[in-house]
């Protein structure tokens, strides 16, 4: 071979090596959700599109059943997978999954602990050792962590395991610059608003903290410089472990996007590729990507911006006050229409009121807005104040509007928890949407020993009146006596309206002719529904 064929072949090589290189396979990561006391429904979402942001992860999802239900059959595959990270804060999986997660972090898999999931397991010791400290506990478990002097105190005193005061802007501080997830940052930034976490205790093996937060005590906070990034080394894995973002609001912070994304690259691969933003926060300023990946973020000072002013004015708000913060928060919400992503972050800022401890009227006001912009993402924040009388009927208001299948799922689990004027509440919201599902359960309540209950599930079939709503109370009719009968009669005439509507005019006049037969006002109703139906028929 001549040396120039040499010269050649040997760029040709690099050339290849570089390009190889250049196509490596992704990161394969796995977020494990399905059981939270948090929003894992809306930060799952959120928690995938930040780790796409960066172009070095294959993200999967794998989701429990849901609480109440077996977990036998839940078995991710962790070994799959180059990192996992756990959105889960629920009942016990099944041993055969713990053991493999065991082995799975052991053996060298990367973990990621994000908020809520340092409260769960915590009966499970190999948990609390990979997760390194947690919420839940006392001083069995483990010490607590502080940061005093410049170096980590493991305080024994006694007490329980995790808190935090009402939600507030706070300054994070990098006590390692030299780890690879921190090296780069800013010594000082600033977070949004959001829960500290204080107050974690656990075993604290091989535990690491990058960064801390001060618990300010006017804040309700323990005066302690409390651990908020920390990473944990168990067997060959390596674990992250944040506690930031409590909801969707909360990971807009430019801080928390770029935390989550090196920790997870360093938990996958114990190196971290990426460059730290020219926008990263200050120890001023907060920085916000509203998308989660916009390079151009929203900047504020660490007081709290407009819209957060006047949700604040409305948590306090009463009947009978100006009304002038909730009139401004219904402007800024209709200049959002025409931006959906606008609306979103707003949406997750009006359910946050809701799960705080704002007055029964601000949470009506709000519940009134969600009625507008609402999505399935306010659902399971909306589900559970159904069952509670005070607050029922404005999470209903809301519901009612807001499409989809999660939304009548809600009031049909709702509608097992309930008794009284809520449950019928419920009822006749079900009945308004339609719900063919909710057929089978109302059926069962017109036999209810309380007359409300039986004639609201009455009416709520006749609102539905499909075939399985027809044929439940034409079964109804022939069991029902006095008042019950005339309200199943009322409703049964309603599915005959509703199917000489659809042109089905056999079935609608074998109705009609069958309450032909019953006592006024009945029989004139279905006389009357007979003639317009035939005269109909005789035009054609």
């Amino acid at each position: 071979m001549s040396q120039r064929s040499k010269v050649i072949n040997t760029a040709l090589l690099v050339v290849l090596c570089f390009a190889l290189v250049g196509d490596a396979a992704p990161l394969k990561a796995l977020i494990v959700d399905g059981q939270n006391n948090h929003n894992w429904k809306g930060t799952t979402p959120v928690m995938k599109k930040i780790l796409d942001g960066t172009g070095l992860f294959k993200v999967d999802v794998a989701t429990s059943p849901p609480k109440g239900q077996s977990l036998s059959s839940f078995k991710p595959d962790f070994a799959k997978y180059d990192v996992v990270l756990s959105n889960y804060n629920g009942a016990d999986w099944p041993k055969e999954t713990q053991d493999a997660f065991v082995e799975y972090v052991r053996s060298g898999g990367g973990l990621v602990i994000f908020h809520a999931a340092n409260n769960s397991f915590r009966q499970w010791k190999e948990y609390n050792e990979i997760i390194g400290i947690r919420w839940g506990g006392n001083e069995k478990t483990g010490p607590y962590i502080r940061w005093r002097d410049g170096k980590v105190v493991r305080d024994m005193s006694p007490g329980g395991a995790g808190g935090h005061g009402p939600q507030h802007a706070f300054q994070v501080v990098i006590r390692n610059k030299k780890h690879p997830i921190t090296r780069g940052l800013p010594e000082k930034w600033m977070h949004v608003k959001d829960e500290l976490y204080a107050k974690l205790r656990g075993p604290a093996k091989n535990l690491t903290v990058l960064a801390t937060a001060y618990a300010d005590p006017k804040q309700r906070g323990t005066g302690e410089h409390e651990p908020i990034l920390f990473t944990i080394n168990y067997g060959k894995g390596r674990v992250f472990h944040t506690v930031l973002g409590h909801d969707a609001p909360q990971m807009e912070c430019v801080g928390f996007i770029v935390t989550l994304q090196r920790g997870t690259e360093w938990a996958a691969t114990g190196k971290v590729t990426q460059k730290v933003p020219e926008d990263f926060p200050s120890a001023t300023e907060v920085r916000r990507w509203k998308d989660f990946t916009n390079p151009k973020p929203v900047i504020s000072s660490g007081k709290e911006t407009e819209m957060d002013e006047l949700l604040e004015k409305v948590k306090t708000y009463d009947w009978g006050q100006s009304r002038e913060p909730l009139t401004k928060l219904s402007d800024l919400v209709r200049k959002a229409y025409g931006s959906p992503a606008e609306l979103r972050r707003i949406e997750r800022s009006l359910v946050e009121v809701l799960r705080s401890e704002a007055t029964r009227a601000g949470k009506q006001f709000i519940c009134r807005k969600l009625s507008i912009i609402g999505t399935e993402e306010s659902v399971p924040t909306l589900g559970a104040m159904l069952t509670k009388p005070k607050f029922s009927d404005m999470a209903r208001y809301a519901l009612e509007r807001i499409p989809g299948a999660a939304v009548d799922e809600a009031l049909r689990n709702a509608l097992q928890q309930t008794t009284g004027k809520t449950k019928v509440g419920i009822i006749n919201t079900l009945g308004q949407r339609h719900d063919n599902r909710a057929v089978r359960a109302l059926r069962r309540l017109i036999r209810d020993s309380d007359p409300l209950t039986a004639g609201a599930a009455v009416a709520a079939l006749g609102n539905i009146a499909g075939p399985r709503a027809t044929r439940a109370l034409a079964q109804a009719k022939d069991r029902a006596t006095g008042k019950l009968r005339l309200l199943v009669c009322d409703a049964y005439l309603k599915c005959a309206d509703e199917l000489a509507a659809q042109g089905k005019k056999d079935q609608a006049l074998a109705i009609y002719n069958e309450l032909m037969k019953e006592p006024k006002p009945i029989n004139i109703a279905a006389l009357r529904g007979r003639i317009n139906l035939l005269q109909k028929k005789d035009k054609k």
